[in-house]
């Protein structure tokens, strides 16, 4: 009589172990996915990083080589095709004031390019934006003279 009183408890825990190890299998899936979404973000973001340096890279030969900064925001074309898809606008400023060093007087200018993929609300929307001040050639002044 005790043999029949225990017959069911080895499927009680056959059931058990694998609505256990179900739920296990199910976690593993789970973070596997989130692993692997993080890590595309992650690269996406540092594709950003580098479409905005490059918009950088572009206003600051810009204003090195006219002295002046580009007419209005400008949305510029990535050639490289790892950049695909990114736009990148850049946009300048010139300071009110200008630097002088020595007998030296710089103009100061502010670029910052920002640089998107996707839109807002999109899964893979990833952007950055980068500030800089750079200074065009100097233009040599004798002390005591405003600069030009």
């Amino acid at each position: 009589m005790t043999r029949r009183r225990q017959a069911g408890f080895a499927l009680v825990a056959a059931v058990f172990i694998l609505v256990a190890l179900a739920l296990l299998g199910a976690y593993m899936v789970t973070i596997g996915g989130v692993q692997r979404t993080t890590v595309a973000q992650a690269l996406q973001a540092a594709r950003a990083y580098q479409a905005a340096r490059a918009g950088i890279e572009w206003g600051t030969r810009r204003v090195v080589a006219d002295s002046a900064c580009p007419a209005g925001p400008t949305v510029i074309a990535l050639a490289d095709p790892v950049l695909n898809g990114f736009q990148v606008s850049v946009s300048c400023a010139s300071g009110p004031t200008r630097y002088r060093d020595g007998d030296r007087c710089f103009n100061v200018f502010h670029l910052q390019a920002y640089a998107r993929y996707g839109a807002i609300g999109d899964p893979y929307f990833v952007s950055r934006q980068i500030d800089v001040q750079v200074t065009d050639a100097p233009i040599t002044q004798p002390p005591g003279l405003p600069c030009p």
